[in-house]
């Protein structure tokens, strides 16, 4: 891509984010809400299932405009990023007639990305997450329709920071493919989904965008993004898992340790979705281990959920088309 050609600003996401979009047809209005989950780590007990700690973070590059400097982390508080006196649209890149079965070429097609509210996964329900202020809150099930089930999914206190965005367009960086299992089936599906979601912002000469954060002492502060000839800006959002501590030279682990949870299922403690109806999202290689140990633990009648796997913790969205 020549320079002439590159956005003025890119903003990335990777790791457990759910992009949420609305929109006011009144003002003829689109935003996104980019919802950050914040998993704090801690081991499995009293029946529920170990989590794997996420670090949350921005990195900016380009030399934007600001002071005090951008903080690296820990950032706290809602953030909102907006372009000044501009249409307050967002929108997303489809390409061609799609297939998540299939694995064609990227294409910055946004619908590579996981859709909680499409028909791959929950299409009969009006997902929305809540206004949650640092406390995701129970959501309200629309469709009545839906069977009730016994149990009901606790948020276990999960918190969560929004990055607001009122302009740009949103699409899929990169993919790859992974195993989706429907509700109360062991059978996996292959399927291809985003695991790097990319939104372009394009600033005309003299234009300016801010990202707007609770600085010291929750003062609100701003970073700016001038628009002109050679600007562009990259802005990398993640919240991925924090690494394993590796022992130290010449030490080695008593034992190993035991495989870790999945981060699909965090997503659920977002919305009112019975644990039986909800979906699994598995790596190839892990979900062959899953299977391989089922078969070894029916032989010994041990139940396979006792042992927890690992798959990858990748942005999903709603409030999408679908």
């Amino acid at each position: 891509m020549s320079e002439r050609e590159k956005p003025t600003i890119t903003i990335t996401f990777d790791g457990l984010v759910l992009l949420h979009f609305a929109e006011d047809k009144e003002t003829n209005k689109s935003w996104c809400d980019a919802m950050i989950l914040r998993v704090e780590g801690h081991p499995a007990a009293d029946g529920q299932q170990a989590a794997a700690a996420h670090d949350f973070k921005i990195d900016i590059t380009g030399a934007p405009i600001g002071e005090p400097a951008f903080p690296k982390n820990p950032l706290t508080g809602d953030l909102v990023f907006k372009v000044i006196d501009a249409p307050k649209k967002v929108s997303r890149i489809s390409s061609r007639p799609f297939s998540r079965v299939v694995d064609g070429p990227v294409d910055r097609d946004f619908r590579w990305v996981l859709n909680m509210g499409g028909d791959d996964f929950h299409g009969n329900h009006e997902l929305s997450p809540t206004k949650h202020h640092h406390q995701a809150q129970e959501m309200v099930q629309t469709d009545q329709h839906q069977p009730q089930a016994e149990e009901t999914p606790q948020t276990h206190g999960l918190k969560t920071q929004t990055i607001t965005i009122n302009q740009g367009k949103f699409y899929t960086v990169r993919k790859y493919k992974v195993i989706k299992v429907a509700p109360g089936s062991k059978e996996g599906e292959e399927i291809y989904v985003a695991d790097r979601i990319g939104c372009d912002v394009e600033l005309k000469a003299g234009q300016m965008a801010v990202l707007e954060y609770d600085g010291a002492n929750n003062k609100r502060e701003q970073i700016k993004f001038l628009g002109g000839q050679g600007k562009h800006y990259k802005i990398k959002v993640s919240n991925t898992r924090v690494p394993a501590a590796k022992p130290a030279v010449g030490q080695h682990p008593e034992k190993k340790e035991p495989p870790r949870p999945g981060d699909f299922r965090h997503y659920y403690e977002l919305f009112d979705i019975p644990q039986n109806q909800q979906f699994e999202i598995w790596s190839p290689g892990e979900y062959r281990k899953m299977l391989k140990e089922e078969a070894q633990n029916a032989q010994h009648a041990v139940a396979a959920a006792s042992t927890d796997y690992q798959h990858p913790c990748d942005p999903v969205a709603c409030g999408c088309e679908s």
